[in-house]
């Protein structure tokens, strides 16, 4: 139990550090179409690297719906997925559809007050218009 409680206490302590800091990265799997044979969109998976290796989502995306962090994690995902099909777009390659997976949280909070907010920044950053 004390383990526990430490570890949930170095994870809490580290959040906002860590995306601060870039330690958060969007890994998109892809969605293959058996009947055609092509790519047919991707999910988006947010990591943690930490300094003792990877951090996968069971380990910290709970805590997060806890303690409310994991509104401006699904925000960054969010704004980090429109800054790569920018990306895309700008390199000439065709779009393609990645949905952006929100945590239950966000039902019940201000996010997507928080995402209106936040559009014209991420607009601005991704070029979209």
């Amino acid at each position: 139990l004390r383990d526990t409680l430490l570890h949930r206490q170095a994870i809490t302590d580290g959040m906002e550090r860590a995306l601060a800091s870039g330690q958060f990265e969007v890994y998109l799997q892809p969605k293959y179409r058996t009947e055609s044979e092509t790519i047919g969109g991707a999910e988006a998976l947010v990591r943690w690297m930490g300094a003792e290796g990877i951090i996968y989502p069971d380990g910290f995306i709970s805590l997060f719906e806890k303690n409310g962090f994991i509104i401006q994690l699904d925000l960054w995902v969010f704004e980090e997925l429109c800054l790569r099909i920018r990306a895309w777009l700008d390199a000439g390659l065709p779009p393609v559809k990645v949905p952006v997976n929100c945590s239950r949280v966000q039902l019940k909070s201000p996010f997507p007050g928080a995402l209106h907010r936040n559009l014209p920044k991420v607009r601005h950053a991704a070029a979209i218009h």
